[in-house]
């Protein structure tokens, strides 16, 4: 019996200057360690999903529950709020999909796929911000295989 593919990612890669872009030094002059927590337990969420989360009022609540904020605490939706008016997720699409994704998640969650050489699911058109940017990868495309140097055909010991 086949494994059933996996949903998601494993691992996501983190740049070591992460820290330096303006965007995470606003989260972090606004909202110190907890903001920076909440950052990368949202990143986490979104490349364990895939690309994207969608973000309602009900998934903000369990969410920061499972971060172990306070219920009237409104650290995560604030957090998410200057993510999205600093740009580093798409205001577009989570204001018409309450959806948190942007063109720089799509991109490593392709090239991820694409080193893993692992069957990578359309992006969903409506989500989709790097279309011109990369080619996307069909889940009915076969994958491309060196052919194997192994012999298939047999040969007994008694004809050598």
């Amino acid at each position: 019996m086949a494994r059933v593919a996996k949903v998601g990612l494993s691992y996501f890669p983190v740049d070591v200057d992460i820290f330096e872009d303006d965007k995470i030094q606003f989260v972090s002059a606004k909202f110190g360690v907890k903001g920076e927590g909440v950052l990368f337990r949202l990143l986490a969420k979104i490349y364990r999903n895939g690309y994207y989360i969608e973000f309602d009022e009900d998934v903000q609540l369990l969410f920061s529950k499972h971060c172990g904020l306070e219920r009237n605490d409104n650290v995560t939706i604030n957090v998410v709020e200057e993510l999205l008016r600093r740009g580093f997720f798409d205001k577009d699409i989570f204001e018409r999909f309450s959806v948190l994704t942007s063109k720089g998640i799509q991109k490593r969650y392709v090239k991820i796929c694409k080193d893993s050489k692992r069957i990578l699911d359309n992006i969903l058109p409506k989500y989709d911000l790097i279309r011109e940017d990369c080619p996307i990868i069909r889940e009915d495309s076969p994958i491309k295989r060196r052919k194997s140097t192994q012999s298939k055909e047999k040969k007994s010991k008694e004809e050598k």
